[in-house]
């Protein structure tokens, strides 16, 4: 196809973090945008809205150090007007190495005692009578993660006058609201900024890399950033650990990342969870098991092994083979690797029914690429994002096997109608009618899905005003028109009437001295 046609996503509306400050009170609070649209590895929807907004909270004054790597500059730093307070990080957990425990240490103990005194104070909603006993052995004391987030939720100024609704998702309050700036669910999520770079994730910092991405400046500048620590516990865990086990987050190293990446192997992810979101999360079941930092995952460590060099425009269609296969690989051996911590296995608690379904629905999308990315366009048929696929298509449509063009009809002319619908350019449509035609995809497709692409682009047409009527471009429309028609021996009133308008526009521009040269 031409060149246009594979060119960047078009710039969308994009909920920056101006527009957030402008709607959010900040002041009182450090937020961080997080999730697939700070990353830029976000799924379109009509609305131009990218999807649903996630924003960590770092709480202040409260920070996560490892002690083994706690300085006195450490200190100097963090403990300003002695508002600081640490919390030590326990990194005892081999099994699932990114939970971990957070502890201080105390040098006070409560005593229970059997009668009152002075000195003593009563339990709430218990008649046991407490003392505070001083001076004691220091020992370690565990910070519970839970009723982290319901304290954070009990904080949180619900705007009543805008609609808000608050729900507890996990370690994060989902906040939905009428407010007209934000159309969708924010998601803030409750966090500890962790100053040191967590043990476990050292290995991470000098692995061998094919690629040679993230080189090292990368690497210095994302363990520099640093992790933060939220309130979640693993799957699991028993419920006596639940209540103190914290989970080290790497949101914003991920964002740091995705920011380096090039514009085909976010599009490779994306066609990825595309298909993913269509044919594996629509299954009830596999929608509690499959997640797109799974498959976010796989990326990172794809663009490890394989150099930015050979993601392009061309190699697409390979790298996204690359992509479904390391899937098919990850559920067979049932291990995933997290990206930062490679000991931790992101899919062990999953069972072998559910990984074996998923990787039947992979080798289907592998096998059956066409069909499945038709029944995507249809899906999100109002994206103009989807023309994304196009390199894939191609590829699949010079397969010489292939006797039937119709699919690639079917999507090319779905991406037409989602440009049109949106009141884009019609530029691209056109030059995508005229990719099909050049290409001979109509002469082995059927009969209804080359009239839909003359629909299709007959609603390019109905795009000129009156006084664009006699326009070089919709002389070019006509013309992708009439050969529509004359490719599928369609000489019908409508062929005729196509003819007739035509030649009017083409003898109406010959009168047009600024354009009968180009016509010539």
């Amino acid at each position: 196809m031409s060149s246009n046609v594979h060119e960047d996503e078009i710039e969308e509306e994009t909920l920056t973090n101006e527009i957030l400050n402008n709607t959010f009170k900040f002041d009182a609070f450090k937020y961080k945008q997080s999730g697939s649209s700070a990353e830029n590895l976000y799924l379109p929807f009509s609305s131009h809205v990218k999807s649903d907004i996630d924003l960590m909270f770092e709480f202040p004054y409260i920070y996560a150090a490892d002690p083994d790597q706690l300085t006195l500059a450490d200190r100097e730093q963090y403990e300003v007007d002695h508002k600081i307070r640490f919390l030590y990080v326990d990194y005892s957990n081999k099994k699932y190495p990114c939970y971990i425990k957070l502890y201080f240490n105390s040098t006070k103990e409560l005593i229970q005692v059997s009668e009152e005194t002075d000195a003593s104070f009563v339990l709430p909603d218990t008649n046991i009578n407490m003392i505070v006993r001083n001076d004691v052995e220091p020992h370690r004391k565990y910070f519970p993660s839970v009723n982290f987030v319901n304290w954070f939720a009990k904080k949180w100024p619900v705007d009543n006058f805008n609609g808000e609704n608050l729900e507890i998702h996990g370690p994060s309050i989902c906040i939905t609201s009428n407010h007209p700036a934000l159309p969708l669910p924010v998601d803030h999520v409750a966090s500890l900024k962790c100053i040191h770079w967590p043990k476990p994730a050292f290995n991470w910092i000098n692995r061998v890399r094919s690629s040679h991405w993230p080189d090292q400046n990368l690497i210095n500048f994302v363990v520099k950033s640093g992790c933060h620590i939220v309130p979640i516990s693993h799957v699991s865990t028993n419920d006596g650990t639940k209540k103190i086990e914290w989970r080290l987050s790497f949101s914003m190293c991920e964002i740091i990342l995705a920011k380096t990446l090039n514009c085909y192997q976010r599009k490779c992810y994306l066609i990825v969870k595309a298909l993913f979101d269509v044919h594996i999360k629509q299954d009830f079941e596999l929608s509690k098991t499959i997640c797109s930092y799974f498959l976010k995952t796989m990326l990172f460590w794809l663009c490890e092994s394989i150099g930015k060099e050979k993601w392009t425009y061309e190699t697409l269609y390979d790298r996204f083979i690359d992509f479904i296969d390391h899937a098919i690989e990850c559920f067979e051996r049932k291990y995933l690797g997290h990206y930062f911590i490679a000991e931790m296995n992101l899919i062990d608690h999953i069972d072998h029914g559910q990984l074996k379904k998923m990787i039947d629905r992979c080798i289907s999308i592998k096998h059956d690429l066409l069909n499945k990315i038709k029944i995507c366009e249809e899906h999100y048929w109002n994206s103009n994002q989807f023309i994304r696929f196009n390199p894939i298509i191609e590829v699949l449509s010079n397969n010489e096997s292939l006797a039937d063009n119709s699919c690639i009809i079917w999507c090319c002319a779905n991406t037409m109608r989602a440009l049109i619908m949106q009141d884009k350019s019609i530029d691209r449509p056109l030059k995508m009618v005229h990719d099909c035609i050049k290409r001979n995809y109509l002469q082995t497709c059927s009969d209804e899905s080359a009239k839909y692409l003359l629909y299709v682009t007959s609603l390019i047409s109905h795009r000129f005003e009156d006084e664009n009527v006699y326009s070089p471009k919709n002389l070019s429309t006509h013309d992708a028109m009439i050969k529509i028609c004359e490719a599928k021996s369609i000489y019908d009133q409508s062929y005729q009437d196509m003819k007739e308008n035509y030649i009017e526009i083409q003898n109406h521009l010959k009168e047009d001295p600024s354009v009968s040269q180009k016509l010539a």
